[in-house]
């Protein structure tokens, strides 16, 4: 709410695209900002086609706190 109320300033009105987490977006019209809530109404859904190439890894166990390393790593690089 913060970001969107005083970094972006974004007011009644503007456009918002927001995501299920599933691969949904959705186009919303911002309708109210309160310092706890944004209220926004759907216009359009959008389907969000999966990016490809898909990434997979194979990494054997590493010891100490190499294999923290690889995971942050990977992660940080969408594997």
């Amino acid at each position: 709410m913060r970001h969107i109320r005083d970094v972006l300033r974004l007011a009644l009105g503007d456009l918002i695209v927001v995501g299920d987490g599933e691969g949904a977006e959705f186009i919303a019209s911002i309708n109210s900002v309160s310092s706890s809530e944004v209220v926004a109404t759907i216009i359009k859904e959008e389907k969000k086609e999966e990016v490809l190439p898909r990434v997979s890894l194979f990494q054997g166990f590493a010891k100490g706190a190499k294999m923290d390393l690889i995971v942050i790593q990977a992660t940080e690089l969408g594997v």
